[in-house]
């Protein structure tokens, strides 16, 4: 009998535990997605930036 209980226990625990660990993971995933979209977002940037840049210097030259 305390067997059973102790097994009921941990699963219990462990069922917890699995779904703190999927919040945990679906959380760290949009954090992800949203580096990954900023960085995106400033590599554009700074792509414009250096076509501007090196059209000016080919009109210099």
């Amino acid at each position: 009998m305390y067997a059973s209980g102790l097994k009921q226990a941990l699963r219990m625990k462990f069922e917890d535990l699995r779904g703190q660990i999927d919040t945990f993971l679906k959380t760290l995933e949009r954090c992800l997605s949203a580096f990954e979209n900023q960085i995106n977002t400033q590599l554009k940037t700074l792509e414009v930036k250096f076509t501007l840049l090196s059209s000016q210097n080919i009109f210099r030259e």
